[in-house]
């Protein structure tokens, strides 16, 4: 047997709620339906008080980590989120956020192992407006000048 076979990185998914309403079923759904299960998803709520809250409490047993509280704003949950994390990769994956197919961490966990040696990946991004897909989108791309070694 080979010693060169790598091992798949293993991701901490992180997301972080705040009254996003029902915005969290296609975050959960897109995390839920990946083909590669090498991955915790941690979950923190900033103690929501609408139907994000209870949508998380139907889907408590899919979830490594839940915690919902008052916290001190975006970056106070995401510290929580990484102070639990145990993986090899962290991937913020914010409420109404969505991975966008059922092999995006196969695609990251390929060009990871085929470029093992940077310490920070980043992806191209695609901001859109809900319900108007074709009027107000932003893409930024990542072209590869901003990888961290």
């Amino acid at each position: 047997m080979s010693n060169n076979i790598k091992k798949k990185p293993f991701f901490s998914i992180i997301t972080v709620n705040l009254n996003s309403g029902e915005a969290i079923l296609k975050t959960l759904a897109s995390i839920k339906e990946q083909e590669n299960k090498n991955f915790e998803h941690i979950v923190i709520d900033g103690a929501s008080i609408d139907v994000s809250y209870e949508i998380l409490q139907e889907n408590l047993e899919t979830f490594d980590y839940f915690c919902s509280e008052k916290d001190e704003g975006i970056y106070d949950a995401i510290n929580k989120g990484i102070s639990k994390a145990k993986g090899e990769y962290l991937i913020l994956l914010h409420s109404g956020d969505y991975f966008d197919g059922k092999a995006t961490l196969n695609d990251i966990s390929e060009y990871i192992l085929k470029n093992p040696s940077y310490d920070v990946y980043l992806s191209d991004v695609l901001i859109c407006s809900e319900g108007s897909f074709f009027n107000s989108c932003r893409y930024y791309p990542c072209d590869g000048q901003y990888i961290f070694k």
